[in-house]
């Protein structure tokens, strides 16, 4: 029924992720306004330093571990669950403290206080992004929530007086702060649930750490190649344009992140749950979410990013002021890379979670893409501007190749609903970077237009959406 956990637990995350994503809205827009571009450059190169370097060693293995309690059915109240979860967290928070370490001696960091935030920080981060795929994992999706809000609230009133004491070094410190609080917080609420127990034989417990090593290996490559790929970005915009242009392409980045709260929403829900109907050879299940998850992510929003990339300018100088105008030829093309990358998330789930080896191939394609776009950005990334478009060229990479894939296994989406969303995005790509420059009226109009021409070119998929009345359950 649509009201069923996957409903349910997507629409909590969706309410959860959305309240974390306005707190970093409201953090890029404050420090911007209220200290400048070139600040707010700076402590976004610190930022996505610090979740660059997580991704090396939190994400991949917090997947890995739900992964595995899902397709095996294991949970933290079961011996074999409750020391897969043990020995998994000791390993994740010593590497994840030796990668902070680094990271604090490498960032381009003011002094030694900015330096001991910025290791918080991204030890804060790394446990946060584990300790929120373990709870996804062994579904305590209501803890997470719960935590998640409580630490943001935190998170606004100490921004807000670091902001109002006009407390410079001190502006990361609220960040730091509400990851660190959220990671300990999850800590106690994943563990208070263990009781002692008989340990598990040695060969399963082998066996499962084999597993989950083997997989957190290969998508931590992969996740550190795609979502990495966006915290460089920020690096090289500060290499190319230091200080205003940094801060231009700061706050265009920050922008694009609201886009990320459904499918990040989806994607945590989608996951294990891909996972559970996979390890029961539940294929009709994981053709169906694919199926749903692309209509809602890749054509559904797809008329809302076509108004957003039309009122580029007046979006960047009425949120940052008019100071900020200069950076929306940067903000169109991240828009529209924004909307290539959250259209393959269901497809990269789907693979991802498939018991055998097709988590291989959204890994490959993330490297792919990398390589891609470094490439782009060491050779023509002179510019902001070109720095988006290398983001662009390595993200149509790195999502076509996991759809096609995906598409090809499950019996996805056909070519034709491909090339007609692959046209819109074109369209409305190339017309928006005409129009920077136009006055306000017209780029609302053409906004309008846009959205209604993207609704009507989609309006097959957006009527089978419509028409969903049915989710299988998961559980």
């Amino acid at each position: 029924m649509i009201r069923d956990r996957l409903v349910y637990k997507t629409a909590l995350s969706l309410v959860t992720i959305a309240t974390s994503g306005a707190i970093r809205l409201i953090f890029s827009v404050l420090v911007g306004r209220v200290f400048g571009a070139p600040l707010l450059g700076h402590v976004n190169v610190i930022v996505s330093t610090a979740v660059f370097a997580t991704l090396l060693c939190s994400p991949g293995l917090g997947q890995s571990v739900a992964r595995q309690m899902a397709t095996r059915g294991l949970d933290a109240e079961q011996p074999a669950g409750r020391s897969l979860l043990a020995w998994a967290t000791a390993w994740h928070h010593a590497v994840c403290l030796a990668v902070a370490v680094v990271t604090a001696v490498l960032v381009p960091a003011d002094g030694w206080g900015e330096r001991a935030i910025a290791l918080a920080l991204t030890f804060g981060y790394g446990c946060y992004t584990f300790y929120k795929a373990v709870l996804y994992g062994v579904d305590l999706v209501r803890q997470y929530a719960a935590l998640e809000l409580a630490w943001d609230v935190l998170f606004l009133a100490a921004l807000v007086t670091v902001v109002v004491t006009g407390a410079r070094p001190w502006v990361l410190a609220p960040m730091a702060l509400v990851y660190l609080g959220f990671a300990a917080g999850a800590h106690l609420v994943l563990f208070a649930r263990s009781t002692p127990g008989d340990a598990p034989p040695r060969e399963r417990a082998t066996d499962l750490r084999h597993g989950l090593l083997a997989f957190a290996a290969v998508t931590t490559v992969g996740t550190a190649s795609s979502a990495g790929f966006l915290q460089l970005s920020q690096l090289f915009a500060a290499r190319a344009e230091a200080g205003h242009g940094s801060g231009l392409f700061a706050a265009a980045m920050t922008l694009v992140t609201p886009a990320y709260l459904l499918p990040r929403a989806m994607s945590v829900v989608l996951f294990p749950a891909m996972a559970r109907a996979a390890g029961r050879q539940d294929r009709d299940s994981v053709r169906r979410q694919l199926t749903i998850g692309t209509q809602v992510l890749a054509a559904g929003l797809l008329p809302l990013f076509a108004l957003v990339a039309m009122v580029a300018t007046p979006l960047l100088s009425g949120i940052y002021g008019g100071s900020f105008a200069g950076g929306a030829p940067v903000l169109v093309v991240m828009i529209w890379a924004t909307w290539v990358s959250i259209a393959s998330v269901p497809a990269v789930n789907a693979l991802s979670s498939d018991p055998g080896r097709a988590y291989l191939v959204p890994a490959a394609a993330s490297v792919a893409g990398f390589l891609v776009g470094l490439a782009l950005w060491l050779s023509v990334g002179t510019s902001i501007t070109m720095v988006a478009w290398g983001y662009l060229a390595g993200s149509l990479v790195q999502s076509a190749v996991p759809m096609v894939e995906a598409w090809r296994r499950h019996s996805g989406p056909g070519p034709w609903t491909a090339l007609r969303m692959v046209a819109m995005a074109t369209a409305g790509l190339l017309v928006a970077l005409q129009l920077t420059s136009r006055s306000t009226a017209t780029q609302v109009l053409a906004g309008v237009v846009a959205a209604v021409v993207a609704a009507a070119v989609m309006a097959p998929e957006l009527r089978a959406l419509a028409r969903f009345r049915r989710v299988e359950p998961v559980g």
